[in-house]
């Protein structure tokens, strides 16, 4: 799993931010796991850790495990974070197995990087406990056509093509994740703010507003960008 190098200069240039959609999934995950349980969280393609260390204010009792395979983002993490409980270390998903289960695991942007869907979303799965949730945001299509989606971006010297834009349709994933014996349910971001675009790195994500007042993502590559907050569960009630 390789961040795209874009969104680490972000993260480094400010390692504390806490975006809206990060706040917005902090606050369904809330309303889904009892502030007062206990439990392990795992955080996949951690960054600075802004999303643990928030959800940590909420879920105090529970442990918290965050990897990335950006040493410099896993640095800042560690010496941002103060917390006892929550353990930060660098990894590549491809590699990394656990000898314990997670009541909830989170990944923010990560499933877009990968040109295969499948093997990840499995695997992280696989370290759920059985009534654990996996809650993913990122790029997925409301309409049935999957995509996968390289880039190059020329404003940065001996630029390389990168992946992080791939978008695979709701219904695929739906699909593929009953087969394996759990439910999801996708919820719409919307980004209430305006972006506007950055002439020093064009690759990053900018607005445009549209007649009726709507807002649409989209990026350099002039790919529009349809985010969704997902939750995943065999049992999606609460």
């Amino acid at each position: 799993m390789k961040a795209f190098n874009s969104e680490i200069d972000l993260f480094l240039k400010d390692p504390d931010r806490i975006t809206i959609k990060s706040k917005e999934l902090i606050e369904i995950i809330t309303k889904t796991i009892n502030p007062t349980s206990s439990g392990e969280c795992l955080d996949i393609g951690c960054g600075s850790g802004s999303l643990i260390r928030n959800l940590s204010y909420k879920l105090k009792n529970y442990n918290f495990t965050g990897f990335d395979i950006s040493k410099e983002l896993v640095e800042a993490a560690t010496k941002l974070n103060e917390n006892k409980s929550v353990n930060f270390f660098v990894g590549d998903f491809n590699f990394i197995e656990f000898d314990k289960k997670f009541n909830l695991i989170t990944a923010s942007g990560v499933l877009s990087v990968f040109q295969e869907f499948e093997a990840p979303l499995k695997k992280w799965l696989s370290w759920l406990t059985d009534d654990g949730y996996l809650f993913i945001s990122g790029r997925f299509n409301s309409r049935d056509i999957d995509t996968k989606i390289l880039f190059r971006n020329n404003s940065k010297q001996n630029s390389k093509w990168e992946g992080g834009l791939s978008a695979y349709s709701i219904n695929t994933v739906s699909n593929f994740i009953e087969k394996l014996g759990f439910k999801c349910k996708f919820k719409k971001f919307n980004l209430p703010i305006e972006i506007k675009e950055d002439i020093n790195n064009p690759i990053r994500t900018f607005t445009k507003e549209l007649k009726n007042g709507e807002k649409i993502v989209m990026n350099g590559a002039n790919i529009v960008a349809e985010h969704y907050l997902v939750k995943i569960g065999r049992n999606l009630e609460n």
